[in-house]
C-alpha cells in the first residue's frame, strides 16, 4: 500500500519532536528569508501608493503560511498519532 493511503513510514513514526523541530529550523528559516527577499523585490516594483502597499503587505504577510501549513501540521502531530 502506498504511503499516500495512510501507512506511515518508519522514519516518521519514530522521529522525535526535537528532530522535527531541527528539520523545521533548517528548512523553514531559509524559505522565510527567501520569501521575504522576494516580497521586498516585488514591493520595489509596485507603484508608490499607500493603499497598494497596504494591500500587498496584507497578502504577503498571510501568504507565507499556506505552503508551510502541511509542514507545521506534521511537526505538531503527536508521536502516538504518527505511529498509528
Amino acid at each position: 500500500m502506498p504511503l499516500s493511503q495512510g501507512v506511515k513510514s518508519t522514519t516518521e513514526a519514530t522521529m522525535d519532536p526535537r528532530q522535527k523541530k531541527l528539520i523545521i529550523a533548517l528548512g523553514v528559516m531559509p524559505f522565510l528569508l527567501i520569501y521575504a527577499g522576494l516580497c521586498l523585490w516585488i514591493w520595489d516594483m509596485l507603484p508608490e501608493n499607500k493603499i497598494v502597499d497596504l494591500l500587498f503587505f496584507i497578502v504577503a504577510g498571510v501568504a507565507w503560511a499556506f505552503p508551510l501549513k502541511p509542514v507545521m501540521l506534521w511537526v505538531n502531530k503527536p508521536k502516538d498519532e504518527a505511529a498509528g
